[in-house]
């Protein structure tokens, strides 16, 4: 049965390493505004239940977009972080959590609303040309596993076997590098 944003809950990733890029990747700017904002702006666009926002030290504005905010210290491994989003949420009263990444400023609305449609009441994901990525949506019955993950691998582990809605790989782009953030660049420029 397909979900309703107002029965979802979102928790977006916005504290990780930037250990491959070398700094604070989600402060870059990128159109006139710090990366971390895009994919921001685009979710704080639709009518999710709840929107929270993990950070490290920097909000990149997400604050002013509507998002409640999760400090972390430090720059957490990407488990710590799903943890503290998914323990900020624990009065809520959605019935399932969307895991979306502060580093993927492509990603459609349309895919989102796409996820929400294909969700069976279990767990959904991204498919990129057959591998499983955020964003992702989980029923509350994986709450516990989320708040148990370990290392900086996601919930990846847990989505082996889930549905996948089909993102097409130019728009699933994932800042990890200088390079990937120049092409990113070029290619918002080249589309201005």
């Amino acid at each position: 049965m397909p979900i309703a944003f107002e029965a979802l809950d979102l928790v977006l990733l916005a504290a990780g390493r930037s250990a491959r890029f070398g700094g604070t990747k989600l402060a870059e700017p990128v159109a006139g505004r710090p990366l971390a904002q895009h994919a921001g702006a685009m979710l704080a666009g639709l009518p999710f239940a709840r929107r929270v926002a993990v950070i490290g030290d920097d909000d990149f504005g997400l604050g002013g977009l509507g998002f409640e905010l999760v400090r972390t210290r430090g720059a957490p491994a990407l488990s710590r972080s799903i943890a503290a989003g998914v323990a900020a949420l624990a009065e809520s009263e959605g019935r399932a959590i969307m895991l979306a990444l502060a580093d993927m400023p492509l990603v459609p609305p349309a895919h989102i609303a796409a996820l929400c449609v294909g969700f069976a009441g279990d767990r959904i994901a991204t498919g990129v040309g057959g591998v499983v990525c955020p964003p992702a949506i989980f029923s509350n019955r994986w709450r516990e596993q989320l708040l148990r993950l370990e290392g900086d691998r996601g919930a990846g582990q847990l989505l082996k076997g889930a549905v996948q809605v089909p993102l097409a790989a130019e728009l699933a782009i994932d800042i990890d590098t200088q390079d990937d953030l120049a092409g990113l660049i070029r290619r918002l420029e080249g589309n201005a």
